[in-house]
């Protein structure tokens, strides 16, 4: 039996400070992964995405509270074939909008296991949430537990 190898990408939603929140709080795990397939289809062609544009997975996405004016990060780990992983960047880097709102999607880290990628990923998710200003350190205190639990959740 051969065991299929992936690559597990840290990235981040960089949105255009003078957009509307409403719009912010519209774009969803199933948009990003839906735009970068039709990246990937752009780019590469039926080839292209059939040959690894199938294998792209957002495995967690933090979007937690941005409905109710909550302060949220925007990182997303997305999943994808080893053999895919340069491709599925380039893709990444020439997404310039979702549903309308302009944004970049910045690559944060490259892992080759969950569990490394979970260990990345929370990293990342504490520092994004200490560089917050106005915001108390029991605020901040409670939402990384629960960034931690929710990425537990998707990635583990």
């Amino acid at each position: 039996m051969v065991r299929i190898k992936h690559r597990y990408i840290i990235a981040q939603v960089m949105l255009d400070p003078t957009a509307p929140p409403a719009a912010i709080s519209e774009i969803t795990a199933h948009d990003i992964l839906s735009i970068l397939r039709e990246k990937i289809s752009s780019l590469y062609g039926d080839v292209g995405a059939g040959d690894f544009g199938s294998s792209v997975a957002v495995k967690y996405f933090d979007q937690s509270g941005a409905a109710a004016g909550e302060r949220c990060t925007h990182i997303f780990v997305l999943r994808c074939a080893r053999e895919a992983e340069q491709q599925v960047r380039f893709a990444l880097c020439t997404v310039s909008s979702i549903k309308r709102t302009a944004l970049i999607l910045r690559t944060l880290g490259v892992s080759g296991s969950s569990r490394t990628c979970a260990d990345k990923a929370r990293s990342t998710l504490c520092l994004a949430v200490d560089s917050w200003d106005a915001v108390s350190e029991k605020e901040k205190t409670d939402k990384k537990c629960k960034l931690l639990d929710g990425l537990k959740e998707g990635i583990e």
